[in-house]
């Protein structure tokens, strides 16, 4: 530094050796405040820790206050609840019946049932001895008389048919005989 110095005028030097001065004192006060910085972030979180810790200690506290309140209502209500059954009056039973009694009880059973039974047939023949007697209308037809009555039907329709078609075109027996004539001559 000695050589730079000789070269360099006095008055340059000087400046640079301030400027660094200046910079050092810079750095210094940088680091300073960074230091302070830190600093005060670690006593925050510390403190913020604490304020945490005191907090879940609080909630701790509330939460087993609020259990043994619980807790004591639960053995309120047992209590409550063995006090009402104490009261209660037990259930009495049926004595037991024997085979005999079983065996009994189910024939009347059975003869209430056919009893029933007779009565309700009783009423379903008065119902239809009813019916039968207030009939309005004519009683159904079988499956025979309703063909014959359709046979019977289908007859007159066509003797009608006959009559009428021999009154139109003036036929006699003479005239259909010739009619009947031509028409097998034609077949054969």
């Amino acid at each position: 530094m000695s050589s730079i110095t000789r070269i360099m005028p006095k008055q340059f030097t000087t400046s640079i050796r301030a400027a660094s001065r200046q910079m050092k004192k810079k750095i210094l006060a940088t680091k300073k405040k960074e230091v302070s910085k830190n600093k005060f972030l670690k006593t925050q979180v510390r403190l913020q820790k604490s304020i945490t810790k005191f907090q879940k200690k609080a909630e701790k506290r509330e939460k087993k206050a609020a259990n043994l309140i619980l807790k004591e209502e639960r053995v309120r209500k047992a209590a409550l609840k063995q006090a009402e059954k104490a009261l209660k009056p037990t259930k009495v039973y049926k004595p037991r019946r024997t085979k005999v009694e079983i065996e009994a009880a189910k024939l009347e059973k059975m003869k209430i049932a056919t009893e029933k039974a007779k009565v309700n047939e009783m009423k379903k023949a008065l119902k239809k001895a009813e019916k039968e007697a207030s009939r309005k209308y004519a009683p159904r037809r079988s499956k025979e008389e309703i063909q014959i009555q359709i046979m019977e039907k289908e007859m007159n329709r066509q003797l009608k048919f006959y009559t009428t078609f021999q009154e139109k075109f003036e036929l006699n027996e003479e005239s259909i005989q010739i009619m009947v004539n031509t028409i097998n001559s034609k077949k054969k």
